[in-house]
Order: structure tokens, then C-alpha cells, then sequence
């Protein structure tokens, strides 16, 4: 599994995007760690896409849930900045 990590603007930390089965998955938040982490699960799921899959690959801050990870399919071949790109468009984050 191939994976990388990105900065978000307004995010003090930044995320991985791990590549799995044809997805680009983003690591969101924790779920119920705090408001913030709330959030941003909230507008991940407020987005109503069907092509969406949630799942938990993987927690790198375990304390109080489970990391929720939201992937988007993406095409073979796709390069790094192209696989921003298109988590950027469909997830709707603020990617540097």
C-alpha cells in the first residue's frame, strides 16, 4: 500500500493518504476526540457523495475512537499531485 501525507491550510496537523484497492483514502479525525475533530467528520459526511467509502485503516493517535478515513476512487496510474487534485475537488479540503 502506497501511501503519502499533505498539509492543510488551517489544519495543524497534516494528514496521510494511504492508496488502496483503486482508492485514494485521506485520514479525516478521530471520532469523538473533540469539536474540532467533530467537524470535520461532519463536513466529510455533510458532502453526500455516493463514491465515498469510509472506513478505519488505521489510528495514529488512539485515545478516545477510531480514525475515520474517507476514500474516493481514483483512476490507475494517477500521479501524486493529480491524486491531491482530485481529494481537494470531491472531499472539498483545503490542501496546500
Amino acid at each position: 500500500m502506497e501511501s503519502f501525507y499533505v498539509s492543510l491550510s488551517g489544519w495543524q496537523t497534516g494528514r496521510e493518504v494511504k492508496i488502496q484497492n483503486g482508492y485514494a483514502y485521506f485520514e479525516v479525525a478521530e471520532e469523538g476526540h473533540c469539536s474540532i475533530c467533530r467537524s470535520r467528520i461532519a463536513h466529510i459526511r455533510s458532502l453526500g457523495r455516493d463514491d465515498v467509502r469510509y472506513a478505519y485503516l488505521g489510528n495514529r493517535y488512539p485515545s478516545d475512537g477510531s480514525t475515520l478515513w474517507a476514500g474516493i476512487p481514483i483512476s490507475e496510474g494517477l500521479s501524486q499531485a493529480e491524486i491531491i487534485n482530485e481529494l481537494r475537488e470531491k472531499l472539498k479540503l483545503p490542501i496546500r
